[in-house]
């Protein structure tokens, strides 16, 4: 067959399909190594009992201050989902969507709340989360100097 198509069409029509042909193999080579082996199921019990081991997750907000320097629980800002949901990540690499986060509501308090993960639908843990007022290094040297 070879030998037909380089009479028929030709030397260079003959080494493109060759060319064509190896090109397929290795790119058929490089996809079956690039496969991935199926994706390993997560196991629900093992990341809720990882999260309940979780004492609490604190968080580190600057306080709204008033003119009459009474206590407030207010801050700048709010802890999301998202904030959340990064702290697991970045600190016990436990990766929970915001959508397995159960609540609408940005915290934007500060004290100690109660944050439901709901991993599956009989799955769910509960996790405290504080929010404490960041100490502001300016304030506290304009209070000492006061005195």
């Amino acid at each position: 067959m070879a030998e037909y198509v380089v009479k028929v069409l030709g030397r260079s029509k003959y080494q493109d399909l060759e060319n064509n042909s190896l090109k397929e193999e290795k790119k058929k080579a490089y996809l079956e190594s690039q496969k991935l082996s199926k994706p390993e199921k997560v196991d629900l019990q093992e990341i809720a009992e990882r999260l309940e081991s979780i004492h609490e997750l604190v968080f580190l907000r600057k306080a709204v201050v008033k003119d009459n320097d009474e206590k407030t629980t207010a801050i700048y800002g709010s802890v999301s989902k998202h904030d959340i949901s990064s702290l697991l990540q970045s600190s016990y690499d436990i990766n929970i969507p915001r959508d397995s986060i159960v609540g609408d509501e940005k915290f934007k308090a500060i004290g100690t709340f109660s944050v439901l993960v709901k991993l599956d639908h009989n799955i769910s843990v509960s996790i405290p989360v504080s929010i404490k007022p960041l100490e502001d290094p300016q304030a506290t040297e304009n209070h000492e100097n006061k005195d």
